[in-house]
């Protein structure tokens, strides 16, 4: 069994498993990993089983889904079984997973079985040429074979320690090591902040020559004082480490169970140096007392008020849903109060990446370091910064385009009124003599002049207005909705608003998208469908809202159209890499 642990990567693979080198230099293994999406994004945990046949080590690995191994600190048993033929079939939890290929295809194993070679459980990191991440460390425990029946298995007898790195063993020393849990046969800790070698499961010191942490030919008794320990966040409220450590200056002893745990006699006195919460040490380097069945030990843990307001007024956001994604990539998740507040209990000191979804607002993503109890403050984008923030600019355009409109009216309304040239020629051909003179009074005011409108002129009388609006999905993801499904909702309802038919009342048509947003080239042969717009003028902006507003505006006002729409849209959510899109950009 492996109990699932996350830790951090560094661009690579951590994997937790148990296999064998076969007789005929085949190799199988069956366990979880923690890796990256196809996003780029950690994540924990998925079962995985592996095979190569003799000599080939390029057979891929099968991988579960993301989860499939969680959740944290959660145990699992993984077996794999010989079915005969060069067959082997994976499990988890009894699940079957998959087998290798039968005989006769590719990455067929072939006959060989385990014999003698040795049953291996490993803490791994697979694709990286560094020492420097943190590996679990991964508890195992009941480490089991079975030669000949898959229902007889028995332990392991012998628990031999081996750490290496790569095929040849080039990069030792290695920071990484292996210790029994006190108290627990065959039960070990795999991974960093381990020693090498660790203690055997009595607390003594195993030979650093054999590496054996347990064996037949070990007589162990463990003795010591009975104990239990508990421990306490800052608050008082009781919390549950997964592991714990206790130094006394010449050894270090391993705990993963707290209660009725003999501890042996120190070497002057034990203090406890590590307690691991949320993959980080919250020990605060107190001493055992000796002296009592029960300590408690407080510990660096905590609570955080954490308060939502907005960037401009300061004001506070009620109801605003907040991720704290914990070390160990977990997460806490709370809305806040009417007050724009939140309170996150029993939090490690670490660096914390926070999700922050605004009702009728813009979703942040933040980091915040958080050593302490205390205030946090996370500033957003709430409705009212974005009323101060957009609506001016809208307001402002339509006005302008109000102006423009009512010169237009104008300037159409002189042109009608000046004499008709077709007279004029009509009274010089037909004048009684050649002589008699045709004089033509020009217009009193100058012709620019009759083309300049007085402010008041211009603002009294809006000549283009907004007559129906249309809106959907405003959240901060919508899995469930493509963007197509999203134009055609916002704009049923702005036809609805305006009590008009696109294909009847529409004469243009205008859409707001990016291509290199979209993901699609020529994105505006997509539009016309979901708008009502098929076979109809309709024409892309690449900006935002406001832009395709404008254009609107001139298409009216210059009697192109009576009824324009504009119809504008983001699905970010579905970018996978923002920032590089942002920055080809700017690239000149």
């Amino acid at each position: 069994m492996i109990r699932t642990v996350y830790d951090k990567l560094n661009n690579d693979a951590h994997s937790y498993w148990v296999g064998s080198l076969l007789s005929n230099n085949a190799f199988v293994q069956v366990g979880y990993l923690n890796g990256l999406t196809t996003s780029g994004q950690f994540y924990c945990c998925a079962w995985f089983y592996e095979f190569f046949p003799p000599n080939n080590s390029t057979s891929p690995p099968i991988i579960g889904p993301a989860g499939s191994a969680g959740p944290i600190t959660s145990w699992h048993t993984y077996t794999m079984n010989h079915t005969g033929n060069g067959v082997w079939a994976f499990y988890m939890d009894n699940q079957y997973l998959g087998s290798s290929p039968p005989a006769g295809n590719t990455y067929n194993l072939g006959s060989g079985t385990t014999g003698n070679n040795v049953i291996a459980a490993l803490s791994e990191v697979a694709e990286t040429t560094v020492r420097t991440d943190t590996i679990g460390p991964a508890e195992f425990k009941n480490l089991k074979y079975a030669p000949t029946n898959p229902n007889a298995f028995q332990p392991v007898q012998t628990g031999n320690v081996h750490i290496g790195c790569g095929l040849n063993n080039s990069c030792l020393p290695n920071p990484y090591g292996v210790s029994e849990i006190e108290n627990l046969p065959n039960d070990f800790l795999s991974g960093s902040n381990i020693p090498t070698p660790g203690p055997d499961e009595c607390g003594n010191p195993v030979n650093p020559t054999t590496m054996v942490l347990w064996s037949p030919t070990l007589a162990l008794t463990c003795t010591g004082t009975n104990m239990s320990f508990s421990f306490i966040d800052q608050d008082g409220k009781k919390i549950t480490p997964d592991w714990i450590s206790l130094d006394d200056s010449s050894r270090t002893i391993f705990y993963t169970n707290y209660q009725s745990q003999i501890v042996p006699s120190p070497s002057g006195q034990w203090s406890i140096n590590k307690i691991y919460w949320h993959a980080v040490n919250v020990a605060t380097s107190l001493i055992v007392d000796m002296s009592g069945p029960n300590q408690v030990f407080p510990t660096n843990v905590f609570s955080v008020t954490f308060a939502v307001v907005g960037y401009i007024y300061s004001l506070p956001v009620k109801n605003a849903t907040i991720i704290m994604y914990l070390p160990d990539s977990t997460n806490q998740t709370l809305r806040t109060n009417r007050d724009g507040e939140v309170i996150f209990t029993q939090l490690p000191p670490s660096s914390y990446s926070v999700h922050i979804s605004v009702p009728y607002g813009i979703t942040s993503n933040q980091v915040h370091d958080i050593s302490g109890p205390g205030s946090l403050i996370a500033k957003v984008f709430s409705l009212p910064e974005l009323i101060t923030i957009i609506i001016p600019p809208i307001i402002i355009a339509v006005l302008i385009a109000v102006a423009v409109a009512r010169k237009e009216h104008q300037r159409q309304a002189m042109i009608q009124a000046q004499t008709p040239i077709q007279p004029i020629l009509h009274q010089l051909r037909h004048s009684r003599s050649s002589c008699d003179p045709v004089r033509v009074i020009p217009p009193r005011n100058p012709y620019s002049e009759q083309f300049t409108a007085r402010f008041s002129d211009v603002f009294l009388s809006l000549q283009v207005g907004i007559v129906g609006v249309g809106y959907a999905g405003f959240d901060s993801m919508t899995p469930g909705l493509s963007t197509r499904e999203l134009m055609f909702e916002a704009s049923s309802r702005a036809y609805e608003d305006a009590g008009i038919d696109p294909r009847r009342d529409v004469q243009s048509f205008v859409c707001c998208t990016e291509d290199f947003w979209e993901g699609i080239s020529i994105t505006d042969e997509y539009m016309p469908d979901q708008l009502g717009a098929v076979l109809r003028p309709l024409c892309t902006v690449s900006s935002d809202g406001i832009i395709g507003l404008a254009t609107a505006c001139m298409h009216i006002m210059s009697g192109i159209a009576d009824v324009a729409v504009v119809e504008s849209h983001s699905k970010i959510s579905d970018v996978l890499n923002p920032s590089e899109i942002t920055s080809f950009g700017f690239d000149p």
